[in-house]
């Protein structure tokens, strides 16, 4: 549940409307993906997209977007990405007039204003990247001696909330060079910001491709990714046991390549703005033609008193255009 004012769980808004994370005083730093994704998790609250908005800035022609409204680090590419994924969400197209060039992401922020040129060169290149980064991926833990991810109940198996965590302090020397080499080449935030990005990217043939490439790289247990590259096999019964816990694990491999700290949460820290476990209640309904009563059938939502409508519903392009 949504709670702009609650000051005593794990998750928190700022005066600027920006999520932090409590006790983290750098937590600003990656607050503006962090809205940007609860945004999503909650429908789309007006005061968060003001509070993205509030971090563009247009210093001279073109468009430069912070981290934080109340500092002026610019944000990075992954940051830029979240606020286009915005636009796409709440437009339902990309608005890049404006922004700088960006390594990596030129032709994904093209494609998403329907230019089908762009489109072909995107897959023309990440297709075989994809394959690339999953032979590149398993080899490193082989040579690394990583082993599978753990399951999320048993990261904190036990009945010790910091059990996976403890396990990173008896790595070998030679665990930690290759969990250094994975981070540094393959990290797992890249892949779950490329979730994303794929996302929202026009359905098409070579999209679902790319997923199922992808999906080759994701474990059971990261229900999120699972949901965001087409895993139909996810169960409700693995979105129900989904357990409240620190870190953010979509974005970390959950073996000794792990770089956070992620334990269970109390059951103050996870009463409100727990929204991961958001995200994916909303990526599982997404699922079903009828999201609010998810029912499977085709052509249900025709009928159904429940259904809704379209998040684009009532909106223009103009609409959006204005928003800046």
């Amino acid at each position: 549940m949504l709670n702009l004012k609650a000051k005593n769980t794990y998750h928190y808004f700022d005066k600027y409307g920006m999520m932090l994370v409590k006790r983290d005083e750098l937590s600003w730093k990656d607050s503006l993906g962090r809205t940007v994704l609860a945004w999503i998790a909650y429908g789309k609250p007006k005061e968060l997209r003001l509070a993205v908005k509030n971090c563009w800035k247009l210093p001279s022609k073109k468009w430069r977007l912070i981290r934080h409204p109340n500092h002026s680090e610019e944000a990075s590419r992954d940051h830029y990405s979240y606020a286009i994924i915005m636009d796409v969400l709440y437009c339902g197209r990309a608005l890049i007039y404006g922004l700088p060039s960006m390594r990596g992401m030129n032709l994904w922020m093209k494609s998403l204003t329907g230019n089908k040129w762009a489109e072909r060169a995107y897959y023309l290149i990440y297709i075989p990247g994809a394959r690339i980064g999953n032979s590149w991926l398993k080899f490193c833990r082989r040579a690394g001696g990583i082993k599978s991810e753990l399951t999320n109940k048993l990261w904190i198996a036990g009945g010790n909330p910091n059990y996976g965590t403890e396990m990173l302090y008896r790595r070998t020397k030679w665990q930690k060079l290759w969990a250094w080499i994975i981070f540094q080449t393959i990290p797992a935030y890249s892949l779950h910001n490329k979730a994303w990005q794929i996302y929202v990217m026009p359905d098409s043939k070579k999209k679902e491709k790319l997923k199922r490439i992808l999906l080759k790289r994701v474990a059971p247990r990261n229900l999120l990714l699972r949901l965001l590259l087409g895993d139909d096999t996810v169960t409700q019964e693995e979105v129900d046991n989904y357990p409240h816990m620190t870190g953010y694990r979509p974005g970390v491999y959950l073996d000794e390549t792990c770089r956070r700290t992620i334990r269970k949460m109390t059951e103050q820290e996870s009463e409100f703005n727990n929204y991961e476990v958001e995200l994916i209640k909303w990526l599982w309904l997404e699922g079903f033609p009828c999201k609010n009563c998810a029912n499977k059938d085709e052509g249900h939502e025709d009928y159904c008193e429940f259904a809704w409508d379209d998040y684009n519903y009532g909106k223009t392009i103009w609409d959006c255009l204005g928003s800046k």
